[in-house]
Order: C-alpha cells, then sequence, then structure tokens
C-alpha cells in the first residue's frame, strides 16, 4: 500500500558537505494527509555514475535515468520513509545514520 507520494522533485541539490556523487531531492507527501511532508535525499554514487550501464543492477540503472525517483518509489509504502538513500554498485539501500 502506498503511504506517500512525491510532490515535488526530484531536482538536484547543490552538495553542502563532500559526498562522492550526485545528490537528487525530494519532498514527499502523506497520501492521507497531504499536509505531512517528509524531505528525502537519494545519493548516487559516483563510482555507479562512472561505471558501464551494462554492469549494473538493473535498479541502479532505473535510479540513474529517473535522477533518483525510481529509488524513492521503494519506499513509498514505508510508515516512516528514509531521509537519505544510497545506490551504489550493490543496489538501493538506507543511508546510515551520519
Amino acid at each position: 500500500m502506498v503511504r506517500w507520494r512525491i510532490s515535488d522533485g526530484p531536482s538536484a541539490v547543490p552538495d553542502t558537505k563532500f559526498t562522492d556523487g550526485d545528490i537528487w531531492g525530494a519532498t514527499l507527501e502523506k497520501v492521507d494527509d497531504p499536509e505531512q511532508r517528509r524531505l528525502i535525499q537519494v545519493v548516487i554514487a559516483r563510482s555507479v555514475l562512472q561505471s558501464r550501464p551494462e554492469g549494473l543492477l538493473g535498479a541502479v540503472r532505473d535510479a540513474i535515468e529517473s535522477n533518483g525517483k525510481t529509488a524513492i518509489e521503494q519506499f513509498l509504502g514505508d510508515e516512516e520513509p528514509p531521509a537519505r538513500i544510497v545506490v551504489g554498485s550493490g543496489g538501493v539501500h538506507i543511508a546510515e545514520s551520519e
């Protein structure tokens, strides 16, 4: 069941601290209460951006081609979507706490 939807984005986020990749941000809103909003970021690792597409997992290729949108869509059914997602050679993952 989808609990959240993307209301804005994803759009490029200027890097405010060193990140080895591209950052895409979006605003999510709760389907049954649009006043509840969350910001979410997707970091696409530079290593996958520089890789040959045919050598990447399908979910990684899709995230690159959609500027992170497909990575975000994987978490729209969560009660509490993550604040940050990382797309790397191993796939799409919730970022560890900083």
